[in-house]
């Protein structure tokens, strides 16, 4: 894993036993799709793509799966 995690903390990574490998949060969303809000949203409908929403939309699938 050389310099895989020379950036950030161990908590801005996720690990995938069954291919021995980290990746970064960010590399779990279409990176084409984030945040492209249609011109009609309306604000109470909008969801801003973050780290931690990807965290925990993560951590929820997994729990249910």
């Amino acid at each position: 894993m050389p310099g895989c995690m020379d950036r950030g903390t161990i908590f801005d990574y996720v690990y995938f036993p069954e291919k021995n490998e980290w990746k970064n949060w960010m590399e779990l969303t279409d990176k084409e799709q984030i945040d492209k809000f249609p011109k009609d949203a309306v604000v109470q409908d909008i969801v801003v793509t973050t780290i931690d929403k990807i965290r925990y939309s993560y951590i929820q699938q997994y729990c249910i799966e």
